[in-house]
């Protein structure tokens, strides 16, 4: 799609500018612009300015009113609006006798059909962004892939594939898993694609199977997706069984040896029928229970031994069974910088799995691996390694820049006949580049061209008779990829 939005062409920024400073001394420039008993303007809504359709004439004035009048200047100057394009209208009023615009508000202008209309405080001077030419309507009302949280089911962060938009989704509280009686909130975001656009989509229009509401605004592709909560979950025993082995011995499950956490639930029980279970010691201390299962649970550190007397087919059997309660240690992973957040409770000693990350973000960055230290300077791991747990740690997500570079070694010199000639060095990745300018270089630079797909440009500030005649510009160059735009280049200066 042809974006038009990214700046006036320099002969429309000139007239801009000229509309701008007569407006200006319209509405409180100087002392006599406007009189006392003159009315602030109340109209906002601006009429005659129409949306911009292919092969449509763009209008020059508007709908003249009893307060104004006003001229429309399109970015790229069009003389028919080309297809699937985006196309902003600056729009200039000139106060009639008896009104100013001192007193004005910010943004109070409206423009029916744009989908944004800005002005600053007492200006006339209105910027109007339209919709894409040719755009649909989106009309693809259920969103797929979204599915109800249930328990240890993992938060998906993108909807399946629409024609007609992309999505993606985030959740309440970041979680990877979700968790047990828990209110789940997923807020989805969709992006049109080329072609299409959600201007015109009605308020609470998109819906989300299992969700108990689903809402979002009048052309709006954000939508808040409240599911049902999440069922309660037990705690789930550490089991340990017993038997009569071939010996005549009677065993358990891990030898007479077990490790449980702090607080947790440690269940003895026999692996088959057959059983008269005589009586259960703890520590040596007859418990009074004598059923076939055995519970073990102590919120204190330390090591405890159970004592086991059972028969079998008229055969006495007893073992002991030595129980260590341990504090869990916490594993916590870390978004470092990025949204999002996870952590695990485990016994020291546990091997883990490191997570993939992916329900990390962090604006154009992109998760590459873990580390011990936010810097990067400790210990990395790879999503996916197996990592055995000895203590309380925390690893820390690193992100790798998807934007491209600067560019470097601009170098910026006179040409022949007027115009600066401006070079620089490729960027890896770069599908164009930006130039902008500045009369001065600390000082605000403005975008000149855009869509540049080589590594030259020849300034046309001096030819446009934008630029004041033997006045040198500073000039930066940014780099273009799909995630983005980079940081500007180094400044160069020519006449």
């Amino acid at each position: 799609m042809k974006t038009m939005v990214k700046g006036l062409g320099a002969a429309a920024f000139a007239a801009v500018l000229v509309f701008a400073l007569a407006v200006c001394e319209e509405s409180g420039g100087s002392s006599s612009s406007s009189s006392p008993k003159d009315k602030v303007i109340s109209i906002a809504a601006i009429q005659g300015v129409a949306v911009p359709v292919k092969d449509g004439t763009p209008v020059k004035t508007i709908t003249e009113n009893a307060q104004y009048s006003g001229t429309v200047i399109w970015d790229g100057n069009p003389v028919t609006f080309a297809a699937d394009a985006v196309y902003t209208a600056a729009i200039t009023l000139k106060p009639k006798t008896g009104y100013t615009l001192k007193g004005v508000t910010a943004d109070f202008f409206t423009v029916a059909g744009a989908t944004s209309v800005n002005n600053d405080v007492n200006s006339g001077v209105i910027t109007a962004v339209f919709p894409s030419t040719d755009a649909i309507i989106i009309d693809s009302q259920a969103i797929q892939g979204v599915a109800v949280p249930a328990i240890g089911g993992t938060a998906v962060r993108n909807i399946s594939y629409n024609a007609q938009y992309s999505g993606i989704v985030t959740w309440n509280d970041n979680p990877y898993t979700f968790a047990d009686s828990t209110v789940y909130t997923a807020t989805i975001t969709l992006t049109p694609r080329t072609g299409y656009t959600l201007q015109g989509v009605p308020a609470n229009f998109f819906t989300v199977a299992g969700a108990t509401s689903v809402s979002n605004a009048a052309n709006s592709g954000v939508i808040t997706a409240v599911f049902p909560q999440t069922a309660s979950k037990l705690p789930a025993d550490k089991i340990e069984y017993y038997w009569v082995d071939q010996h005549g011995s009677l065993v358990t499950t891990s030898g007479g040896a077990a490790v449980i956490g702090a607080g947790d639930t440690l269940t003895i029980t026999a692996q088959d029928t057959g059983y008269t279970d005589r009586q259960w010691y703890l520590n040596g201390v007859n418990t009074g229970l004598n059923g076939n299962t055995y519970r073990f649970s102590s919120a204190k550190n330390g090591n405890n031994i159970v004592s086991l007397v059972a028969e079998k087919n008229g055969m006495v059997y007893n073992t002991n069974i030595s129980i260590a309660v341990k504090s869990k240690v916490t594993v916590t992973f870390d978004a470092n910088g990025g949204s999002g957040t996870d952590s695990q409770t485990v016994l020291p000693g546990s091997s883990i799995t490191l997570p993939s990350g992916s329900w990390y973000s962090n604006g154009k960055l992109t998760f590459s691996s873990w580390n011990t230290n936010s810097s990067g300077t400790g210990t990395s791991y790879s999503a996916g390694a197996s990592y055995t747990v000895t203590g309380d740690v925390t690893f820390y997500a690193i992100w790798k820049n998807l934007l491209p570079s600067s560019p470097t070694n601009l170098i910026a010199t006179r040409g022949s006949y007027g115009p600066a000639v401006l070079t620089w060095n490729a960027v890896s990745g770069a599908t164009s580049y930006k130039v902008y300018y500045s009369i001065f270089p600390d000082g605000e630079y403005k975008l000149l061209a855009d869509n540049i797909t080589k590594t030259n440009y020849y300034s046309s500030i001096y030819l446009s008779g934008n630029a004041t005649f033997n006045h040198d510009y500073s000039y930066k160059v940014t780099a273009i990829n799909s995630y983005g735009e980079s940081a500007m280049s180094n400044d160069a200066r020519a006449w």
